[in-house]
């Protein structure tokens, strides 16, 4: 790896891809098929879904609940000015590489009070975010603060990885129930 690294800045733009779509690919690899499953069944079960997430993670929180609420569902943005009151009704879905991030945390035990279920995507399912979760969904990627290896900088595994994750829960939700594109094209902005 650490021969990688010195001759990246010799390398090609397509032998580049080729290393970081590998590493997207061993991330991937080690989805949990029942775990994401139940995320599904937590999304479709639930009255309103809440994201939340900081920094990269959060872009990827936004970009989740964009596809969500094209899909049908009632989603919010934690921290937006138009995001209601949370209930034991609703779920949070939190973001976090390291699963411990301050905010993150601080909006988590906001949700545990209120006996909201919470589910965390992370590279750390030990943190202290996954201990108040009731699902963890562990993408095994090197974050800012983790020791794994990568060819990228700081978090940028974690949160591509994530990304085409949760556009692939968006896809099995689409086919679960039965909403073409021409459906979420309906509910795409057009404020734009």
């Amino acid at each position: 790896m650490k021969k990688i690294r010195k001759k990246l800045k010799y390398l090609k733009i397509k032998i580049l891809l080729k290393l970081v779509e590998k590493e997207i690919k061993d991330v991937l690899d080690t989805i949990n098929e029942k775990n994401t499953n139940k995320l599904i069944s937590l999304i479709e079960s639930k009255k309103n879904i809440f994201l939340t997430g900081q920094g990269r993670s959060g872009l990827v929180a936004e970009a989740f609940g964009m596809r969500l609420m094209q899909l049908g569902f009632n989603v919010y943005i934690a921290g937006e000015a138009t995001t209601p009151s949370i209930t034991k009704s609703d779920l949070l879905i939190a973001i976090s590489g390291s699963g411990k991030t301050k905010i993150t945390e601080d909006i988590v035990n906001e949700a545990k009070n209120k006996n909201t279920k919470i589910v965390l995507i992370t590279a750390n399912k030990n943190s202290p975010i996954a201990k108040k979760s009731a699902l963890t969904i562990e993408i095994n990627a090197r974050t800012k603060t983790n020791n794994k290896k990568s060819i990228e900088p700081l978090g940028s595994l974690f949160e591509q990885s994530a990304f085409i994750y949760l556009d692939s829960v968006i896809i099995l939700l689409m086919k679960k129930t039965k909403k073409k594109e021409k459906y979420l094209r309906k509910k795409h902005a057009n404020l734009e």
